[in-house]
């Protein structure tokens, strides 16, 4: 069994398909889980999520078995941690806060894209990023399956040399998390940036400071400033400034600090003079996307109330009495600001 960047949807399509048959042998689908974790060397995790009986209407059967919790649930996860293959159950997958790796397919109807965030895997906190889809049968949302990706694995690969696969997949996640990525060790000595980043950093780096591989000052600066982040302000992040155009770029790193990236973000205005908090910068875009406030909560990991309250603020910032207008307001001051670069440019040397 062999998958591509597509798995959840191939997962997801395969586990439906068997449930329609009746085939629903919970070793023989943990099995299916486990050899598409050993067929593909790149993937952290692989799992799948069931809502409770829904598999067979026999979790009372399975409580505390392995790849279930303490209803019987069935949430294996087949994980590559310490050198081998080991499978636990998944947790926490209808918390609001840490499971919008499951919470966010199956509410959505479609497959998603989560993180990067951190989850406790084989006894250690991993930066990951999940890719998920829901299953679906006759209409019916029953669980979801899903593929994680480890941020640190992938950016040893990264820096090491990139392979075709590996830069697809990374385009795929700067695709869906509307981010570019710069990978870089512990200690921000050595760095590798994707074809975006380098080239929305371009005009705000210079070229020759990147030489050697090593991050640019203005970007180093980061590994200092996070040594004074703060439970309200977690993640270190830096604007540069060149002319009228700005951009930002975030430090999000483990505690486990096997390596960290860098998220690079145009920083949009939505009114000549008003801007909006990083958060709040953060609902509108998801606002924008046509998200609800349940959704929105999911996916920044606060309760639908912040949500609310962040909005109320946004409004009489940006003058405006409803969501719709909010949207249509951000969009436009999103595409205005957001340099497209033209077709066939490519990076910058030296990075």
């Amino acid at each position: 069994m062999i998958l591509t960047h597509g798995a959840p949807d191939q997962l997801a399509a395969l586990f439906a398909g068997l449930k329609a048959l009746s085939v629903v042998d919970r070793e023989l689908h943990s099995a299916i889980l486990r050899r598409a974790l050993e067929a593909n060397p790149r993937y952290l995790g692989v799992w799948a999520v069931w809502e409770p009986d829904a598999l067979d209407g026999k979790d009372a059967d399975f409580v505390n078995a392995t790849g279930h919790d303490a209803t019987g649930r069935f949430l294996p996860v087949w994980h590559r941690r310490f050198g081998g293959i080991h499978v636990e159950a998944n947790i926490a997958s209808n918390d609001p806060k840490r499971g919008a790796y499951y919470m966010l397919p199956t509410r959505m109807r479609r497959s998603v894209m989560v993180g990067p965030y951190e989850y406790p895997m084989g006894g250690q906190s991993v930066l990951i990023v999940t890719l998920a889809s829901p299953i679906l049968v006759n209409g019916q949302c029953l669980g979801a399956a899903g593929v994680d990706f480890s941020l640190e694995d992938l950016a040893v690969q990264a820096m090491e040399n990139p392979s075709p696969a590996t830069r697809q997949l990374i385009e795929t996640m700067e695709r869906e998390m509307r981010h570019s990525l710069i990978f870089t060790d512990p200690r921000g000595a050595r760095a590798w940036g994707s074809t975006t980043a380098r080239q929305r950093l371009r005009h705000f780096v210079p070229a020759e400071t990147w030489a050697g591989g090593a991050l640019p000052p203005a970007l180093a600066q980061l590994y200092i400033e996070k040594t004074r982040t703060s439970p309200r302000r977690p993640f270190p992040e830096v604007l540069l400034q060149q002319n009228n155009r700005s951009i930002r770029v975030r430090l999000v790193q483990s505690r486990r600090a096997g390596a960290a990236v860098l998220l690079v973000e145009d920083e949009a205005a939505p009114t000549p003079s008003e801007s909006l908090s990083r958060r709040e910068r953060e609902v509108m875009d998801w606002l924008s996307e046509g998200k609800s406030n349940d959704e929105i909560a999911i996916i920044l990991g606060i309760s639908p109330h912040t949500v609310k309250n962040h909005l109320d603020r946004i409004f009489k910032k940006l003058c405006v009495d409803h969501r719709h207008a909010a949207a249509t307001l951000w969009r436009t001051a999103r595409d205005a600001t957001t340099h497209r670069l033209p077709p066939g440019s490519g990076p910058p040397p030296g990075l």
